[in-house]
Order: C-alpha cells, then sequence, then structure tokens
C-alpha cells in the first residue's frame, strides 16, 4: 500500500520506532473477491506443452527474446512428409520480432526456443523449432476510387494481411478476405478484381481461388499491380 512520511513504523523484533518517508505506487491489500478471480485466471496458464496453443504460448514468451509469430504443427516434419517418423513430433515456427522484411531466426535464437520447449514437452514427443519459408505472392488488383487511393496504401495494407500476424503461418491467402479489406479502405468505390498468384514449390491454388502455402510458409508479396478505373465523370 501506500503510507505516508511519519507513520510510526517500528521494528518487530524489538520495538524500535524508524522514521520514514512516505512511499507511494503501492497496491491495496487484495481483496477475497479479488484473489479468488486471480485465482481463476491462472488456473488457465500452464507451464507445460500440453497443446498445441501452449507451445506457441511458450515459444513467444521465451525469455530474452522477442518472438513476433510462432506457430505449432503438431505431427508435422518438413524432412519427413510422410508424417513425422516413429514418434510424436511437434514443429514450432518461430519469426523473430523486426521490422526488416522476411526477417529470419538465426541458430541462437532458435536454440533458445528449442531448450525452451524440450524442457516443457510431453515424454517421448520430438520437438523440432524451425525458420519459416517465405513465399513470393504476385497480386493484381482492379478497382474504381478516388484519387486517394495509392499504390503504397495498397501495398501496405496487402503487406499487414500476408505478415505473420495477418493470414499468419501457413496461410491460407484469401483473396475474397483481401477484397473485403480493400473495399474498406477510404476512397475505395467498387473492387473489380484481386488476382493472386504464388508459383513457388508446395503452392496452388483451390477451386475457390485461395492460395494454398506449405505448413511452416509465411507469404510475401514480391509484386502488387494497381489497376484503377477512372469513375463516370472523371478525367
Amino acid at each position: 500500500g501506500n503510507i505516508p512520511a511519519g507513520a510510526g513504523l517500528a521494528f518487530q523484533d524489538d520495538g524500535e520506532t524508524a522514521s520514514n518517508g512516505a512511499a507511494a505506487g503501492g497496491a491495496d491489500r487484495e481483496t477475497v473477491d479479488e484473489a479468488a478471480a486471480r485465482f481463476l485466471q491462472e488456473l488457465s496458464v500452464t507451464a507445460k506443452c500440453a497443446c498445441a496453443a501452449d507451445y506457441e504460448d511458450l515459444a513467444r514468451t521465451t525469455p530474452g527474446l522477442r518472438v513476433a509469430a510462432a506457430r505449432a504443427l503438431p505431427g508435422y516434419d518438413p524432412d519427413e512428409p510422410s508424417g513425422g517418423g516413429n514418434s510424436p513430433v511437434v514443429t514450432v515456427v518461430v519469426v523473430p520480432a523486426s521490422s526488416k522484411p522476411r526477417m529470419l531466426p538465426d541458430a541462437r535464437f532458435l536454440k533458445e526456443v528449442q531448450d525452451r520447449l524440450l524442457c516443457l514437452r510431453p515424454v517421448c514427443t520430438r520437438v523440432r523449432v524451425i525458420s519459416p519459408a517465405y513465399e513470393d505472392v504476385y497480386a493484381t488488383v482492379r478497382l474504381k476510387g478516388r484519387e486517394t487511393v495509392t499504390q503504397e496504401a495498397v501495398r501496405s495494407l496487402f503487406e499487414r494481411y500476408l505478415s505473420a500476424e495477418g493470414a499468419g503461418i501457413g496461410g491460407p491467402v484469401r483473396p475474397g478476405e483481401l477484397a473485403a479489406r480493400l473495399q474498406a479502405m477510404p476512397g475505395v468505390l467498387q473492387i473489380l478484381g484481386v488476382d493472386l498468384r504464388a508459383p513457388g514449390p508446395g503452392c496452388y491454388q483451390d477451386a475457390s481461388g485461395d492460395i494454398r502455402l506449405p505448413r511452416h510458409a509465411i507469404p510475401f508479396l514480391r509484386e502488387l499491380k494497381l489497376e484503377p478505373e477512372d469513375m463516370p465523370g472523371q478525367d
């Protein structure tokens, strides 16, 4: 709590008084209701890898590292496409926090996360911590809009969506979602088409037009073509 100056504090052993200045910034004693709420909240926090979300949360909170994103892939091993060998495997893809594009973790970064998860994994479960693979995406956007809808603004929207925090590690990349986000941009009047192409190995486009990526991949916008169409009455 907060103690005013000259509060008449005394040592418990001998009762000798002690002078004190004002202490501020403390918290009041926890009430019974607050303690019960904190207990219920702590029940949902685990320090063991019991599910995929636990692997991701523990990877993101590795001490001494700034982890921007983590994705746990139970039963997936990129080196063993048939299914991961004779023992259960969980592959965790991690991305370091950085303002630079296509950021990859170094060997020390991967080892720090792996050492943390190895201490908390279930017995007989193999854990692999790996870098993401970046897959190039080429986009063409046709729209009707005002002059405020610039190439830079559209590209920024695409990059946010395609990042590890957006579409996420492993995708998929959905043109419909991008079109909806574009439609919400100020100055955009009509979306005429969003065409995506990802020529990398392991990438393909399904019947609905969504881009499917390898499970440990992150989409990266390599090229964007913006094709605005004039509105009636515009020069």
